[in-house]
């Protein structure tokens, strides 16, 4: 993984955190309509939820595969018990560049409707780590 040093910023966190809530209720509602524009936008959730964990622990990630080192870093935060979500994750970020860079077909209404679950329970778990980690917020 190639991984920056940065000041951990408690108030972007919070701001992203805040917008996936957003966008898992335009996913929520896009499911009917298109699966696959739901399934991209739940890995886009988990993509920034992901990224906000990073930033709550003061790392970004740098250099080439940004999206792998994003996956692997969480999943090596969430740990053992979550290690289905993060396998989703995984996979969501395969079928995500297959649909902007190849031809991805075939996602059914159920598929989407788990990768939206995957972001709500990576979401949830992400919440309460970053909440713990936020002196910030302790501090008031």
């Amino acid at each position: 993984m190639n991984l920056k040093k940065v000041k951990p910023d408690f108030n972007q966190v919070n701001l992203w955190l805040k917008q996936v809530k957003k966008d898992l209720n335009t996913a929520e509602k896009n499911l009917e309509i298109d699966p696959h524009w739901s399934l991209v936008i739940a890995y886009q959730i988990m993509l920034k939820v992901g990224l906000s964990l990073m930033f709550s622990y003061g790392v970004k990630p740098t250099g080439l595969g940004q999206h792998k080192t994003v996956v692997e870093y969480s999943s090596n935060k969430l740990g053992k018990q979550f290690a289905d979500i993060a396998n989703q994750f995984e996979r969501l970020r395969r079928k995500r560049h297959d649909f902007f860079y190849g031809h991805l077909i075939g996602i059914s209404l159920t598929e989407a409707q788990m990768a939206i679950k995957a972001a709500k329970i990576m979401l949830y778990q992400v919440n309460k780590i970053v909440a713990g980690r936020n002196t910030q917020r302790k501090l008031l």
